[in-house]
């Protein structure tokens, strides 16, 4: 049968050589952006060394320091499709407060990750209880979202850690206990994105 075929193509292809940004260019659409309703790199220029990195095994750690409007939501985004489809491992997304995680979820990344037709055949069959306003089960491999806060950071390995809004995080000490959720895995990879703000420590 064709579907029989198609599941074993995709399951010996290679992953995708494309960069990560031109991955995104080909295949992400994005939510509430004044500038393109695709993912464009050449609107969002600053973000291409950035998603380069997580094709580069070397890379463990990243720091963007950026004003409001740079296309923070718009990488995070975009990259959240490419992991799932060419490179699965574990994530952890944290922003301020768990409620603005989770409205963070619903109104750009799910919406983005269910345009995205590499995504299509990894769906969880069974969607009521993978997908949820705070996390979605793929079949092989996890996302939570939640607020920068100690119990979201306790008991969960990740590969990619992703922070937002660091600026805002309380108490002191967030960051270094975000970070260990890696658990110094070889393959992770940790962005920290923010305005410019207080130490957070």
């Amino acid at each position: 049968p064709a579907s029989m075929l198609d599941t074993f193509r995709r399951n010996i292809a290679p992953p995708s050589d494309l960069h990560p940004a031109d991955w995104a260019a080909k295949h992400v659409f994005v939510e509430n952006s004044e500038r393109s309703d695709r993912f464009d790199p050449e609107q969002t220029r600053l973000w291409r060394k950035v998603m380069g990195c997580y094709a580069d095994y070397e890379t463990k750690h990243m720091v963007c320091i950026l004003p409001t409007g740079a296309g923070k939501s718009t990488f995070f985004e975009a990259i959240n499709c490419w992991i799932p489809a060419v490179s699965p491992g574990s994530v952890l997304y944290a922003s301020q407060t768990n409620p603005d995680a989770e409205l963070w979820g619903e109104t750009r990344l799910m919406k983005a990750l269910r345009k995205c037709k590499p995504l299509d055949h990894l769906w969880p069959s069974n969607l009521r209880n993978a997908v949820r306003r705070d996390a979605i089960i793929w079949p092989h491999m996890f996302m939570v979202l939640g607020g920068a806060n100690r119990s979201n950071f306790q008991e969960k390995s990740i590969t990619y850690g992703m922070g937002d809004e660091a600026w805002t995080w309380k108490p002191r000490g967030m960051v270094k206990e975000w970070l260990a959720r890696s658990h110094n895995r070889e393959n992770r990879k940790f962005v920290l994105v923010s305005q410019a703000g207080e130490v957070a420590g």
